[in-house]
């Protein structure tokens, strides 16, 4: 019996449910990106969505495989596309798995109920043969109701749909617009500040809000059935700022919309830990465990002081340690106003501070001058 899909990779917002995508499948970080290990493990802990990337060999397989070198994430040398499957397969992750053809891939998901949804980013911007697509058609089979295509080769996915038209697909716009410099397209800064080469760039005729709406409604159409709109998380932040509503742009199209990011090396446990305490126990605690501590609403340099050395005396290099101060400022035209009014402010954080810290507030009163 399935237990669900795990809690931690999907959230509700304003009636939404919002899946968390695991990009190049890597969950916890334990393993290497796009690794069988990778793989299994989003499998294991009932992941709700994945990606995982392909590339094309030179024999015409397809290997699970993000860079277009072999040598940042295995001990292999070379370009992706010049090896032959035996050469791929010698490769060998950091986590000491090799990467899988993308039949073997499938075939490790399909005997699985999760991920249920699976992301297969195409990254080859070169057209493939009508051969490569049959093989890719082929090989997704077994999990065709869970996957989908997606890259910014719209004439890719399109030769995809031509083969097999009840294939689900998504589009990466951004071989038409964007707002990063990517080198292998070179698009040229258009006059509402986005990369694009389209002649309603040329000069400012409307809103950008307008403009973002006439683009991505012609990008996203130049693949009949395009599920999924997949926006960098920076262009997205940028749309905002437009006034654009981004999110509101892509829906209206009858589309979802995926916001992804570039932090797939960052293990998704790395939280930071802050400590809000003076007492000395909080202070020690801090000092053994703590990424940073947020000292009192009052605090002086006095009181800085103290907090590092109680942490030196704690064991921890006080340096290594985030402090987190509060500053009281009250702003006037008049000198005089402006300090009744920190007075009043600094006297609330005071009263409350005395009577929540208690034995602590010794120190606290002390070290500001306040005995």
């Amino acid at each position: 019996m399935s237990r669900g899909p795990n809690p931690d990779s999907f959230f509700s917002h304003r009636g939404r449910t919002v899946e968390l995508k695991v990009h190049r499948s890597l969950w916890s970080g334990r393993y290497s990106e796009n690794s069988p290990l990778a793989i299994e493990e989003c499998v294991r802990e009932n992941v709700l969505r994945t990606e995982i990337d392909l590339q094309l060999l030179r024999d015409g397989q397809f290997v699970i495989f993000h860079d277009d070198r072999f040598d940042r994430a295995t001990d292999a040398q070379g370009l992706v596309r010049d090896a032959m499957t035996a050469d791929a397969k010698r490769a060998r992750f950091r986590d000491g798995t090799h990467p899988l053809l993308f039949a073997e891939a499938v075939e490790l998901m399909a005997a699985h109920e999760y991920p249920t949804r699976i992301e297969l980013d195409l990254k080859d911007l070169a057209p493939y043969s009508w051969p490569q697509v049959e093989t890719l058609v082929r090989a997704v089979q077994p999990i065709k109701a869970r996957a989908h295509f997606s890259c910014p080769a719209d004439w890719n996915l399109r030769r995809i749909l031509g083969v097999d038209p009840t294939l689900q697909v998504s589009l990466n716009p951004h071989s038409y617009i964007d707002t990063e410099d990517e080198n292998e397209l070179a698009l040229p800064l258009g006059a509402y500040g986005y990369r694009d080469a389209h002649p309603l760039a040329k000069s400012r005729l409307t809103t950008t809000a307008e403009y973002l709406r006439d683009r991505f409604g012609g990008i996203m159409r130049l693949v009949p059935g395009v599920t999924e709109a997949h926006v960098r998380l920076e262009m997205f932040e940028r749309m905002l700022d437009d006034d654009a509503e981004a999110a509101e742009i892509v829906h209206a199209l009858g589309i979802k919309l995926d916001v992804w990011t570039l932090d797939a090396d960052t293990p998704r446990w790395d939280v930071p830990l802050y400590f809000a305490g003076t007492g000395p126990m909080m202070l020690k605690a801090a000092a053994q465990t703590g990424d940073g501590l947020l000292t009192a609403s009052i605090t002086t340099p006095a009181f800085v002081r103290y907090v590092r050395e109680q942490i030196a005396a704690a064991g921890r290099d006080p340096d290594s340690i985030d402090l987190g101060c509060t500053i009281v400022a009250s702003i006037d035209e008049d000198r005089e106003r402006g300090r009744d009014g920190a007075r009043e402010i600094a006297g609330m954080y005071l009263a409350n501070k005395v009577q929540n810290i208690q034995a602590a507030a010794d120190t606290l009163l002390e070290l500001a001058g306040l005995t």
